[in-house]
Order: C-alpha cells, then sequence, then structure tokens
C-alpha cells in the first residue's frame, strides 16, 4: 500500500460524521387535525404556508358550498391529505413543511 492511500485511510477513519436533524416548527399532527376538521376551508394549508392552495380550497368551498358535491370532494381530498400527513415520518415532515 502507497503512503498516499495510509493517508486517506488515515483521514478518512478521524473524520466523524455529523448528524444534522432539522426541527420544524409545524408540527403534523396539528396539520392533520385542521386538515381533518377544518379542511374545506383549507385552513392547514395555510398553517403550512401554502396561502395560495389555501386561497383556492377556501373559495371552492365558498363559491360552490350550494352544490354539496365540491365540498363533498374537497373533505374527502382534505381527509386523504390528515392521513397523508400523519403517515409522513417526522423528518421527511420537517423538511418538506420547514
Amino acid at each position: 500500500m502507497t503512503t498516499v492511500k495510509k493517508k486517506k485511510q488515515k483521514l478518512h477513519s478521524k473524520v466523524k460524521e455529523k448528524v444534522v436533524y432539522v426541527v420544524s416548527e409545524k408540527s403534523k399532527i396539528v396539520a392533520a387535525l385542521l386538515a381533518f376538521f377544518l379542511g374545506d376551508l383549507g385552513i392547514h394549508k395555510f398553517y403550512l404556508g401554502q396561502n395560495k392552495q389555501g386561497v383556492i380550497y377556501l373559495l371552492l368551498t365558498l363559491i360552490f358550498s350550494w352544490t354539496f358535491i365540491v365540498p363533498v370532494i374537497i373533505t374527502i381530498i382534505c381527509w386523504m391529505e390528515a392521513l397523508g400527513y400523519i403517515t409522513t415520518d417526522d423528518k421527511e415532515f420537517a423538511k418538506v413543511y420547514r
């Protein structure tokens, strides 16, 4: 083995890996509860900082509330989003929704 390879091995053995955990200010439990109970109004989207999507949910619910089918579809979508928030790993949730 050459001295260069030996030096590289020594260098690699001395280097320690640093593990950084991202802590999110947003709680996935709160986001899921908001999506489940107030999802039609887009409150969970506002909570997660996705204001444009929140406004879309709110406007769709307010404009088409008389049709019954649109709010039901939005409710089903919000329940699926709530399930997605709950089943997402904490680190992944923190990375996506900082």
